[in-house]
């Protein structure tokens, strides 16, 4: 039987909430921490097996592991609802990460986390891919993550208007609201179409659950970067194969998770649009930057190692 003053020593996980996530972690420092992750992954350096996913992709459960005989983890358990086609205010679940050397444990909320990892993601993504001038961002969407995407985009490029398109105008008009009044220097409008929405913008953000592409390749410009991560079960699209089959580079966040989870990867490939030999992953991007940019296809559907380096930094002391 312990004692009472061996039973003291024991630390209870810490658990934090979404509120002291966003508090804790800003997404500048998480997208240079997911940086490192995906050059990790993409040089074998962190394990993240195929995610599990049950009830038709509401339920999934995704795990990473730096590599070593000690080696930090994180396992996340979140479930995922859409409604209207749009995705939900945030995922719902844990993320639990454990210390490989003290044995530590650490849970969190997972809307938060997710939304920074994926943020960070379209960050790093938007960075080597976008053109270096952006005016006009397009963001298709008004749910919380697609509010990170504004934040994404305007933290490495400064565009001087966003245009946002939703199913739900009504949902777009307060989205554009709040905008305008966290990012005065910035033009925003409301988009009576997907296409209008597109049409001349230089960078383009889609975070729906829509199983049908939202507007049509010609709607794009020649030079565009195009951010996809509404989108995560092969019966869902929200990118046009026409445009897919156009795209000078297709980047996904993982290739051997979008092939099996992405219907516009499975689609394009299988219909030839897209040779699967030339989809790159972002952690290689990173590491060997293109010299040249057309249009330009970024694709995510949620990884493990992103998640592992935004949990990672909750392991830090507070200030």
């Amino acid at each position: 039987m312990k004692t009472a003053s061996a039973q003291a020593t024991v630390e209870a996980p810490r658990h934090w909430t979404d509120a002291e996530v966003a508090e804790h972690i800003t997404l500048a420092e998480t997208v240079e921490a997911v940086r490192q992750a995906l050059v990790d992954a993409h040089r074998g350096r962190i394990e993240q097996p195929q995610r599990l996913a049950l009830g038709d992709g509401r339920l999934l459960v995704m795990a990473a592991r730096a590599s070593g005989a000690v080696g930090d983890a994180v396992v996340k358990t979140v479930n995922v609802s859409a409604h209207a086609g749009e995705v939900a205010e945030g995922v719902h679940g844990i993320v639990l990460s454990l210390d490989g050397e003290t044995g530590r444990v650490t849970t969190a909320e997972a809307s938060a986390l997710t939304v920074l990892r994926t943020a960070a993601l379209v960050a790093l993504a938007t960075e080597v891919l976008a053109p270096p001038r952006v005016h006009t961002l397009a963001v298709l969407g008004a749910g919380r993550q697609a509010r990170g995407q504004v934040a994404a985009v305007a933290l490495v490029r400064r565009p001087s208007t966003v245009r946002i398109w939703n199913r739900t105008r009504e949902r777009a008009a307060a989205f554009a609201e709040d905008l305008a009044a966290t990012m005065p220097e910035v033009h925003v409008e409301v988009a009576d179409t997907a296409d209008q929405a597109v049409g001349g913008a230089d960078v383009v953000c889609c975070a729906t659950a829509s199983t049908d592409a939202l507007f049509e390749a010609s709607a794009l410009s020649p030079q565009v970067h195009v951010n996809a991560i509404g989108a995560y079960r092969p019966d869902m699209h929200e990118i046009p194969q026409e445009a897919m089959a156009v795209a000078d580079l297709v980047v996904a966040d993982d290739v051997a998770a979008c092939l099996v989870e992405s219907g516009e990867i499975i689609d394009a490939v299988v219909s030839g649009a897209v040779d699967a030999s030339r989809l790159r992953s972002l952690g290689e991007v990173l590491i060997d930057p293109p010299t040249r940019r057309g249009v330009t296809v970024f694709k995510s559907v949620g990884i493990a190692a992103a998640d592992y380096a935004a949990a990672r930094l909750l392991h830090r002391p507070r200030s």
